[in-house]
């Protein structure tokens, strides 16, 4: 009975031996539609993204960003991790946008798959903190989910 357990225990955590190649082929599709599914995010926002957190968008991330250090100060970089604290304009989100397109279509043919995936990943996490006003303490004070600052009161 033991023996049993201690083989079930090395097939489930132990390092891949001889059954390495069945292994092999749900990774690989695993991360093919992975590549998908990032190709369709990065593809849609690359034509939404001057509309949404453009210069002229409906939450302009220059606007937010300078509101939420105004606030938070230093802890600012902390609470929004984003590659727009370096540059917010509309060059500057294309290019994000167009680099998780290309990683995305790297992942897709196989082509350093590690490494696609966290070029991938890092736009994605911008977008996402960009868009989560409630982490920040500037959403927290008007408990609506929307910065204090970029709201005028009536």
């Amino acid at each position: 009975m033991m023996l049993r357990f201690n083989s079930l225990f090395d097939y489930v955590f132990g390092a891949e031996g001889a059954s390495e190649r069945g292994h092999l082929r749900p990774r690989w599709l695993w991360l093919r539609a992975l590549g998908l599914i990032f190709f369709s995010a990065f593809y849609s926002l690359l034509f939404q993204i001057r509309g949404l957190i453009g210069p002229d968008g409906i939450l302009p991330a220059g606007r937010y960003l300078s509101a939420l250090h105004e606030q938070a100060g230093a802890r600012a970089y902390w609470y929004v991790p984003s590659l727009l604290w370096l540059s917010n304009g509309n060059h500057a989100l294309m290019a994000i946008s167009w680099v998780g397109l290309i990683a995305s279509v790297l992942l897709v043919l196989n082509f350093w798959p590690r490494g696609t995936l966290q070029k991938g990943r890092r736009p994605s996490i911008t977008a996402s903190a960009l868009s989560r006003d409630t982490s920040t303490p500037a959403g927290r004070e008007r408990g609506d989910g929307a910065p204090q600052a970029l709201i005028a009161d009536p």
